[in-house]
């Protein structure tokens, strides 16, 4: 079925009065503050005498709407919108009356919106659309009618439409738009989060992520190295970051170290990732992108592992020179790699964050936290030893806070002892189901 073709198939008012809102508000900037009335938070419809109402912020004079949104057949809605005592456009007009009173230079718009095709043609007795502009005029209202072949206009033509088209009635997009960018930058996220050792849900929010955060504040280099042995953390505060950044509406894509190794561009390497997590996405729309990406944002890429590449320094300078304004890039890497790129650093063309072994106060909490997801009491001496006799390694942390849930009190010291055996015993077992 095409577009045209599931509109007026539409059986559900609710949802359709959910589409034609989200459409509304997202075709003109007046129609963005439109309050949706006709249904409730089960996407029920209710009784109410509009379906959409407010008032267009900063008008000057007062400048009312109200949407009326219909799955009635073609037959019925000359009386659905005409109707001397209850149509739409009188029910509106009797309202316009009571608003007039107390506005009295106000100007008033009806938004009729129906998922029927409502025919022009002059042959036509009676044409529906002119008696609804005559009756407008005769009752002082400004009329704008959203049929089928509008809707079906911006749901097959418009990015954020095809987005809706998406959600609504499972037409893959070809187009980009934020919301699109959003939902892929999550999906990135899981990959991600799929690809570190210990599960992140049982990770702490550390000190280097706020660090991170706080530098991004700045007009900085777009690029920014994590620098610190292995186990310290840096991939845990790259992915906390990056999951940080999409929680807030932010867009941003983790990128493997293989894709950066065998692209000859930042486009590349985004296109080939988008592709695989969106296969339908048009190849052009990598490089619109930054269209995207408000002012007070920047689109975050994660990338990582260039330590275990050939080359790191040589991947570095790629990103440097890839970098782009609206972009900000984290690369964890090793102290060893630092002296290859230490004058790309001198020049202000990368961001150095140093990571460190967690800190005491970090371990502790850290401990307290798995501790208490786990159901288990521990006191903050025994969190203390804990986290020493686990070297304050955010991996090694991560991995007894995954097994504690499933060791008694009692078998607390054997875990922290056997450890790295547990987990990847238990890994083991796992992949073998």
């Amino acid at each position: 079925m095409n577009t045209v073709e599931r509109l007026e198939a539409m059986t559900d008012a609710g949802k359709f009065e959910r589409l034609a809102t989200l459409v509304l508000r997202k075709s003109k900037s007046n129609y963005e503050a439109l309050i949706q009335l006709g249904i409730n938070a089960k996407n029920q419809p209710i009784a109410s005498p509009n379906d959409g109402f407010c008032l267009i912020p900063n008008s000057d004079p007062a400048h009312f709407l109200w949407a009326q949104h219909t799955i009635t057949q073609r037959a019925g809605l000359r009386d659905k919108w005409l109707n001397e005592n209850e149509g739409d456009l009188v029910k509106a007009w009797q309202r316009a009356q009571v608003l007039q009173e107390e506005f009295p230079d106000a100007k008033f718009t009806v938004i009729l919106s129906t998922t029927q095709y409502v025919p022009t043609e002059r042959s036509e007795p009676n044409l529906l659309v002119e008696d609804v502009y005559r009756k407008a005029k005769e009752l002082g209202l400004t009329v704008d009618i959203w049929e089928q072949s509008r809707y079906a206009g911006f749901l097959d033509a418009s990015r954020d439409g095809q987005w809706l088209r998406k959600e609504f009635f499972g037409t893959e997009a070809e187009m980009l738009s934020l919301d699109l960018l959003v939902e892929l930058s999550q999906k990135s996220l899981a990959t991600y989060k799929n690809r570190q050792f210990t599960n992140p849900d049982n990770w702490i929010t550390r000190q280097l992520v706020d660090r991170i955060s706080l530098r991004r504040s700045k007009e900085q280099a777009t690029v920014r190295l994590l620098i610190g042995e292995s186990g310290y953390g840096k991939s845990a505060a790259a992915y906390s970051f990056l999951e940080k950044h999409i929680e807030f509406g932010g867009a941003g894509l983790f990128i493997p170290e293989d894709v950066i190794q065998d692209s000859i561009s930042l486009e590349e390497a985004l296109r080939k990732t988008l592709n695989k997590l969106y296969p339908n996405l048009l190849s052009k729309e990598v490089s619109l992108i930054h269209e995207f990406i408000p002012s007070d944002s920047r689109f975050v890429i994660v990338v990582d592992d260039l330590n275990q590449t050939a080359n790191p320094q040589a991947l570095i300078r790629r990103l440097v020179n890839w970098a782009k304004s609206y972009s900000l890039i984290i690369c964890p890497i090793w102290p060893r790699f630092r002296p290859l790129v230490q004058d790309i650093e001198s020049k202000g063309e990368v961001d150095v964050i140093s990571v460190e072994r967690m800190s005491i106060s970090e371990g502790i909490r850290a401990i307290e936290t798995v501790a208490k997801k786990a159901d288990i009491e521990i006191s903050k001496l025994d969190a203390q030893s804990i986290a020493g006799r686990l070297q304050y390694d955010p991996l090694l942390i991560g991995s007894f806070g995954e097994l504690l849930s499933e060791a008694s009190h009692e078998q607390i010291d054997d875990l922290v002892e056997n450890i790295v055996e547990a987990f990847v015993e238990r890994c083991v077992g796992e992949t073998a189901l």
